[in-house]
């Protein structure tokens, strides 16, 4: 079945005041680290690679800060196995809605989860509470996955536009085939009542979001 990538009604109330829409991007420990081959970019953007994960830098490159982050590590990698990535996805979608945080979809896959989420312009609140509900997800699925769980931040791209919206909600929805654990609006029991237009208000005609 082919993914629809314009979930939504063709017209929206006007954007919600003080919120925008972001791609969430959620690691697991030691998923992807500093130096990392895939390329990677400080936090503080003092170091980055020359390339992308689509577009792989030198494969020597940073190979010695590479080296001495995996000899840093306190814990191996963590990998979420296929059977238990349902629940990581139901236990974000249980607290987020209680961090006001609003979902339209979700993909939980072995080393990374996205989200296509509503949340506050401020990027440090908005950060706060995708924290929280890494953190209630972690306590959770402790006696499964001891120790660290996620990596320490989580990447927020705010969307620019309906056009990148659609865009997004395809893209996560496609990690469905890689054997991601997938969720959107529509799996939702409530999907037709207030709660589900409070949801998708504001998406046409985002002001950057």
């Amino acid at each position: 079945m082919p993914i629809d990538t314009h979930p939504l009604p063709s017209e929206q109330p006007p954007p919600i005041q003080g919120e925008r829409w972001y791609h969430a991007i959620l690691n697991t420990y030691g998923s992807w680290i500093r130096a990392d081959e895939r390329g990677f970019r400080d936090h503080d953007h003092r170091i980055s690679s020359t390339g992308t994960y689509r577009d792989l830098p030198p494969p020597e490159q940073h190979r010695l800060l590479r080296d001495w982050v995996k000899r840093s590590m306190k814990q191996s990698e963590v990998k979420l196995r296929a059977e238990h990535r349902e629940l990581v996805g139901r236990l974000l979608l249980s607290k987020l809605p209680e961090c006001d945080a609003k979902v339209l979809a979700l993909a939980v896959g072995s080393e990374h989860v996205h989200v296509l989420v509503r949340l506050p312009r401020d990027a440090r609140t908005a950060k706060a509470r995708i924290g929280n509900a890494k953190r209630f997800v972690s306590h959770q699925i402790r006696s499964e996955y001891p120790g660290t769980f996620w990596g320490k931040r989580c990447q927020l791209k705010p969307i620019r536009d309906y056009e990148h919206h659609s865009r997004t909600f395809g893209y996560i929805l496609a990690h469905g085939k890689e054997g991601a654990w997938v969720w959107s609006y529509r799996d939702a029991k409530w999907r037709h009542d207030s709660i589900a237009t409070d949801l998708i208000v504001g998406v046409k005609g985002l002001e950057g979001a």
